[in-house]
């Protein structure tokens, strides 16, 4: 005999039901894919900015002077750090950070060069007659005595003090007091200054080594460790 067979049916309510689960489930599909797929680009973009701003920052951190022909450089070419000191000679601070860079110096001798920047940036009205005479006697290379003196004598600048130094370390007095009277270093002081402001330097004594920047008081066992520091990198 024949059987019967069964047919299994399924009721249009049920059967829109299905569809609407299905196609439930694909609108939630495209939404969440769409969605992923959105913050995986604003994350990805996120980081980008974050990491090219990482990178400016320490750019602009790692900004260091130029080294020009109207330096005074005491040190080697070839040192392994530089110290770049941005300086006056009416400001008592300065007179210390200069002996304590003095006191590195007999430590590191051929290891580390010493580069000066007068920076005319107090209000002291010998400020830059002070620096200009320093260049001056630069130009008869005795800058580094003469900075000497004229820290020795941070109370007494004045015009006459400038001649009677250079007199004292036997300097052409004549041509001497001539660069000074014609103001030839000035547009040394002035791109120093311009320099400055691009390296975000304010105030004196600011102190350079290498690329690490240091303001204030010029701590002997800061600087001491910055240096070492630096030379461990070279």
């Amino acid at each position: 005999m024949p059987t019967d067979k069964k047919k299994f049916l399924i009721s249009p309510q049920k059967l829109y039901f299905i569809y609407f689960l299905i196609f439930s489930v694909i609108v939630i599909v495209v939404i969440s894919y769409s969605l992923v797929n959105y913050y995986w680009k604003e994350w990805k973009m996120y980081n980008f900015l974050d990491q090219y701003y990482k990178n400016q920052s320490e750019q602009a951190q790692k900004k260091i002077p130029a080294v020009t022909r109207y330096d005074p450089i005491k040190g080697q070419p070839d040192a392994k750090v530089t110290v770049f000191t941005y300086t006056d000679f009416t400001c008592p601070s300065c007179a210390t950070a200069q002996a304590t860079l003095d006191s590195l110096e007999k430590i590191y001798t051929s290891q580390v060069r010493f580069i000066f920047k007068g920076l005319p940036v107090t209000i002291n009205q010998e400020t830059r007659p002070s620096l200009s005479a320093s260049y001056c006697a630069w130009e008869q290379n005795k800058f580094w005595d003469y900075q000497a003196l004229l820290f020795q004598n941070q109370a007494n600048l004045n015009q006459a003090t400038y001649i009677s130094l250079a007199q004292n370390l036997s300097l052409d007095t004549e041509k001497f007091q001539q660069c000074l009277n014609t103001n030839k270093y000035g547009a040394v002081l002035d791109r120093n200054l311009a320099e400055a402001v691009n390296l975000e330097v304010t105030a004196v004594p600011t102190i350079f080594v290498n690329d690490q920047k240091i303001e204030g008081f010029i701590n002997y066992y800061t600087l001491k460790n910055i240096i070492d520091s630096e030379l461990k990198k070279s």
